[in-house]
Formats: C-alpha cells, structure tokens, sequence
C-alpha cells in the first residue's frame, strides 16, 4: 500500500555489539569492499611470484633410420628451468605498484568498517530516543483525553465554560500531533537501523 496508518511495532532488542556483528556479516558494501581488497593481495602475490624460477619438463619419442625394420626408438626426456635476471626494473615497478594498491584497499576495508560501527551506534541512539518519545507522548495522549473527558463533565454538570472544553480539545490535538511525529521519527529509526545493519530487505517483508 501506498498509505498506511503509521504503528509502533517493537523491534527486537539488540545491544550495539550484537547490531555491529550482524552489520559486518550483512552490509553488502563492505562485502564488495573485502572483495576488492582480497583481489589486490591475490595480484600482489601473483607479481612477487614472478620473480621464482620457472621450471618446465618435456619428453619426446620417435623412430631414428631409413627403415620400418632397421628404425630405433629414440627418446628425448628433461626439465628446463628459466630464471629471470633482469627485465629493466618492470616487474619491481609491477611489485610497488601490486603492494601500495593491496595497502590502499586495506586502509579502504578499515574505514568503511568504522564507518559501519558509527552508522550503527548512532542509529541504536536514534532508535532509542525516538522509542522513548513514542511512550512519552502515549502518556501526553492519556492525560489530554482525560482532561478533555474530565471538561466535559464540568461543562455538563454547568460548573465550566466553554472555553475549558475548547482548551482541552486543543491540547488533545497538540497530543495526537505529537504522538505522529513520535510515530514517525520511531518507524525512521527504524529503517536507519535496519539500513545500518544491512537488513533493510529483511525488516520490510
């Protein structure tokens, strides 16, 4: 639906280090970031082991003379190795440039993790503060309707104005305002929560 009624729906209690572990396991940013880091040490280790000697085996097999009866086998069997003595200082320009890209997207990995840890606390503190202004005004919302119910009886028993009923029906709509604004700032930190966590998918099925 496109409108709808805005609730207080409890959410489960979390501590913040429950709520920054899940975060580590769900947001799909440091997800794609962690990839982008493994990535860079696997090209590092892939250039640093450039510089190994090679080994390589081969073999051949044929036939030496002139005829089907008079030809001998013959075999050529043995291992090669290649080593790399200089190559105008590329592959340790590769090698620099493997390992201070590996370092960068370490440093990335490490920010985006304590930025996840904020985005979660102070989500936790929003949520928090909003759940006590939805009980705050549920209770400003209770003593507006009495005392409206209350001027009510007053005006009925002749012992009030009129006024006095129109001044509580004003603070009942003062109350009934601020429960929707508790309401709403609730369900926002909700979401900031879920979205800090990573689960805004799972909090909206």
């Amino acid at each position: 639906m496109l409108t709808d009624k805005l609730r207080y729906i409890p959410v489960d209690v979390v501590t913040l280090e429950q709520a920054k572990t899940r975060a580590m396991k769900e947001r799909p940013d440091l997800e794609a970031q962690q990839e982008r880091e493994s990535t860079a040490h696997l090209t590092e280790r892939a250039v640093k082991a450039e510089r190994l000697p090679t080994l390589s085996a081969f073999g051949d097999y044929g036939a030496s003379g002139t005829g089907f009866d008079s030809s001998l086998p013959t075999r050529t069997v043995g291992i090669s190795m290649r080593v790399s003595l200089f190559d105008g200082w590329k592959r340790d320009a590769r090698r620099a440039e493997s390992a201070s890209q590996y370092r960068t997207e370490k440093v990335k990995t490490n920010d985006l993790r304590e930025q996840i840890e904020l985005d979660v606390r102070l989500a936790l503190d929003e949520l928090r503060s909003a759940e006590e202004q939805v009980k705050v005004s549920k209770e400003g919302l209770e003593l507006a309707e009495n005392e409206l119910a209350q001027a009510r009886r007053r005006y009925d028993a002749g012992v009030a104005v009129g006024v006095e009923v129109t001044d509580a029906q004003n603070r009942l709509e003062r109350a009934r305002d601020n429960q929707t604004t508790a309401l709403y700032n609730y369900n926002v930190g909700r979401i900031d929560l879920a979205q800090a966590m990573g689960t805004v998918r799972q909090s909206v099925e």
